[in-house]
């Protein structure tokens, strides 16, 4: 089965982006994989998206398994999961260093 990758990004900053963002992704879908940075829990980052995204009824789970040193595998791990679970987009949090 062929996996298509549109891309289409949208990216948003500004003030309260992380409380929004349940609202900006539910015209694009209802399922999405999240891929987010680990440093990013130290700063409770994870659970306002979450709040976010169950605010607007939106499925999800999270993919963090992610190292310093992200490879191939970690990309390739993480696009099965995205064809397993038919995701209809997928929202990246990281740190910007």
């Amino acid at each position: 089965m062929d996996f298509i990758f549109k891309i289409s990004p949208n990216i948003v900053l500004g003030s309260y982006t992380v409380a929004r963002l349940g609202q900006y992704v539910k015209e694009w879908g209802t399922r999405f994989m999240v891929i987010l940075d680990p440093v990013l829990k130290d700063f409770d980052i994870a659970s306002k998206i979450q709040k976010s995204l169950n605010d607007r009824k939106i499925d999800f789970f999270i993919f963090d398994d992610i190292s310093s040193n992200a490879d191939t595998d970690v990309c390739d791990k993480a696009l099965k999961l995205a064809r397993e679970a038919h995701v209809h987009g997928v929202i990246v949090a990281g740190d910007t260093k």
